[in-house]
């Protein structure tokens, strides 16, 4: 199975070297995911990848602070 699957992976590069039409639109399509999908979701693929958003801890603890001043004030009002 492993001779196979390396069989075919040496077929298709030895495809897309020499410029077959569906190899290279195989190709061509992975290369245009790999591309596509951080642009479209950055910010969400970045947190999978590296495990981080775009917001910093500083602007997290401000929101934070900002809703628990919020929540308070509302909970004195009622």
């Amino acid at each position: 199975m492993k001779e196979l699957s390396q069989s075919k992976l040496k077929q298709f590069f030895h495809a897309v070297k020499n410029g077959k039409r569906l190899p290279i639109m195989i190709a061509s399509f992975l290369l245009m995911l790999i591309l596509w999908v951080p642009m479209m979701y950055g910010s969400m693929t970045l947190s999978i990848f590296t495990g981080q958003d775009n917001m910093s801890n500083k602007e997290l603890n401000g929101l934070q602070d900002r809703l628990d001043d919020r929540y308070e004030k509302y909970l004195e009002s009622d």
